[in-house]
């Protein structure tokens, strides 16, 4: 019986794969090995901060580029705009003879950011950055603190004046009694939305100009809501007049003589100071602006500052000396929170002055050392 010779081979078009499959391999990988040589000591292809390419560049290049773009920044500022009325937001306010930062660039992180990109301990994730890169480019995070709520206080400033403002539903005296005034919607700016838009600009190291849209100011009481407070309104001004009592504080160890310890709020002032207002519900309160006000003027006749220890000496002999004083100040904040819940909450037609301790920069025993060291 004749034998079948067994022949093992392997398909050419198997060969022809593998053959190709390891020649792409050499190529990738030599070409992986002379894109890191190329961009060595250099950031990667596609990396960018805004429309700024810094691809090629060295550490040190990136930097002075990324500066000369946060100083245009600095120098020429955002302009906002509403029909022709432009308003340029400065990254610097002074005032005075102070003044602070509205934005603030790190050009170092940014540029070390941008050049980490591809250069992480995970040689996977290096090779996912790259490709990334190269396809589409990157901004990665650029490094910068932005003061909103200064800014929109700025803004504020500027575009209320271009405002209509809705109004709430308020407390109005007609005819011998409180009656309830119709609520009103208005137009403001969009303040949320124009930080916003800067945020992304600050993003992009851009100074794009920024325009400030309007959107409704719907009135947060309506009149049908708040018709139930008339009522209590008229039971808080009966109380009227409301005593406001100034006692001198324990700690005060001070000669001052105070020629006023009480102030008297007539029933026509309290009238104006009711004001309705909203929490989880709607209530009678005090307007907080009109109460500070009044306040502001009882602080100028009580506030009393502290005094530090001073002395004198001539001829080696202690000639003149002042001991130091803890004093105190109104709390005008707190003095009209105290009145508004009194009134409304309490039912008192009284209130105590809220003070607050001004403390001396010089301690008893600090004065004690300083004596003793003077002899």
């Amino acid at each position: 019986m004749a034998k079948i010779k067994k022949i093992d081979f392997i398909p050419k078009w198997l060969l022809v794969m593998v053959a190709i499959f390891l020649g792409l391999a050499v190529v990738l990988v030599t070409t992986a090995l002379v894109y890191k040589m190329t961009y060595r000591n250099k950031i990667y292809y596609g990396a960018r901060v805004g429309s700024l390419d810094l691809s090629g560049k060295s550490k040190e290049q990136a930097k002075v580029l990324v500066q000369a773009k946060a100083d245009k920044l600095i120098d020429g500022g955002v302009e906002f705009y509403f029909k022709d009325n432009k308003f340029k937001l400065e990254p610097v306010i002074s005032t005075g003879s102070s003044a602070y930062e509205l934005w603030l660039y790190n050009p170092d992180k940014i540029v070390d950011q941008l050049y980490g990109l591809g250069r992480s301990k995970d040689l996977l994730d290096n090779w996912k950055r790259l490709i990334e890169l190269f396809l589409g480019g990157s901004s990665g995070k650029v490094d910068y603190r932005l003061k909103e709520d200064e800014s929109i206080g700025i803004l504020k400033d500027y575009f209320e004046q271009f405002e209509s403002a809705g109004k709430n539903a308020a407390l109005v005296w007609k005819n011998g009694g409180f009656e309830i005034s119709e609520e009103e919607s208005g137009l403001v700016f969009d303040y949320q939305k124009a930080i916003e838009r800067l945020d992304k600009n600050l993003e992009k190291m851009e100074n794009n100009k920024i325009e400030m849209k309007l959107i409704i100011d719907n009135p947060k009481i309506t009149k049908s809501e708040a018709e139930f407070l008339k009522d209590e309104a008229r039971a808080v001004l009966k109380m009227a007049p409301l005593t406001i009592y100034f006692k001198k504080p324990e700690y005060y160890q001070g000669r001052k003589r105070f020629k006023y310890t009480e102030w008297y709020v007539n029933r026509e002032q309290l009238k104006k100071w009711l004001k309705i207002k909203k929490g989880d519900q709607l209530y009678i309160g005090v307007d907080d602006k009109l109460v500070a006000e009044f306040l502001k003027g009882v602080a100028e006749l009580v506030d009393t500052p502290a005094k530090d220890a001073r002395f004198e000496i001539s001829n080696g002999r202690v000639t003149e000396w002042q001991s130091s004083n803890d004093g105190f100040v109104l709390n005008i904040k707190e003095t009209t929170r105290q009145i508004e819940r009194n009134l409304t909450e309490d039912k008192l037609s009284g209130v105590d002055l809220v003070l607050s301790v001004d403390k001396s920069k010089i301690t008893r025993s600090e004065e004690h050392t300083s004596e003793l060291q003077s002899h």
